[in-house]
């Protein structure tokens, strides 16, 4: 794990401090929402990389997600397929997928 990370949101012009035990897919999460895109991808990769993971497709969700956020929809398109590959009956990455395509 990492230490407590403490960040600078500009959007509400404050420091956020994010506690070390946080899962690297919850800290993706929150590098969307502050828009640091690289860090995300990096997070979710990390979960991607673990095989005792045990919702690969919220994962995939997540990486397309920011890849179709950050217009990089042929990226978004094969994660969003992954996503339902693994769970045919995820509506949200059905839902996710078609808006992309």
């Amino acid at each position: 794990m990492h230490q407590d990370l403490v960040i600078w949101d500009p959007s509400v012009y404050t420091f956020a401090r994010i506690p070390s035990n946080v899962s690297p897919s919850d800290l993706g999460i929150i590098y969307v929402e502050l828009k640091r895109y690289g860090e995300a991808e990096s997070e979710f990769r990390k979960v991607l990389e673990d095989p005792a993971y045990p919702t690969p497709q919220m994962a995939y969700l997540n990486l397309g997600l920011l890849y179709a956020e950050q217009g990089r929809d042929e990226e978004a398109v094969t994660q969003l397929r992954r996503s339902v590959g693994i769970d045919p009956r995820f509506y949200k990455a059905h839902f996710h997928l078609a808006s992309v395509l």
